[in-house]
């Protein structure tokens, strides 16, 4: 399960790599991450191409990775979720998506969108 307590080992700045919009190559979905609070909420959008509404984002580092964990809530999203790694080496966040529906997992990627 993703564990929320370390972030108070962290810094707000620690997360400033992940602000931007991340697209999955697989089907052109869209992670929007506006910025962090301090407590490790994230502010963000997630897209298909619509806005599907996001239920919780958070942030937190463990084992000295950026951990990402999303769940979405909206029609045919009932608790979906991803469960990311922020890949600074390749500029990419990396893991699973948990689709609650089919109750079935996928590794997936995001790739950072250029501006």
């Amino acid at each position: 399960m993703f564990n929320t307590d370390c972030f108070a080992q962290s810094k707000i700045s620690d997360f400033n790599d992940l602000i931007g919009r991340w697209v999955r190559p697989d089907g052109g979905y869209v992670l929007a991450i506006n910025g962090v609070d301090d407590k490790g909420n994230l502010d963000a959008g997630y897209f298909n191409p619509n806005n599907i509404n996001v239920a919780k984002a958070q942030a937190s580092i463990e084992e000295n990775q950026i951990k990402i964990y999303v769940k979405m809530q909206d029609i045919g999203y009932p608790g979906s979720n991803y469960t990311l790694t922020y890949d600074k080496e390749n500029d990419r966040l990396v893991g699973v998506y948990y689709h609650a529906i089919l109750k079935q997992e996928f590794d997936i990627y995001f790739l950072r969108q250029k501006t």
